[in-house]
């Protein structure tokens, strides 16, 4: 019942557990299902839109560090 697959919130804690390009999936993975909660009404706006924020500010924080040798890294920032 539980679902880890489809929680999003399990995919943004194991994204912060991983580093470099693993990290970076789990924290895409984690704001679709975010967003698509979002678009069926699962989720209220003003309970994501911190979740959001932090997930995007790690994953600009992988570009500065794990993937800051990847082709336009300074693009993704």
């Amino acid at each position: 019942t539980l679902s880890p697959r489809d929680n999003p919130n399990a995919w943004l804690y194991l994204g912060n557990l991983q580093h470099g390009h693993d990290a970076m999936n789990s924290f895409q993975k984690g704001v679709t299902l975010l967003i698509e909660g979002l678009n069926i009404r699962k989720y209220d706006l003003m309970t994501v839109k911190p979740q959001l924020c932090s997930a995007y500010c790690s994953m600009a924080e992988l570009y500065l560090t794990d993937l800051c040798m990847e082709d336009n890294a300074e693009l993704c920032i």
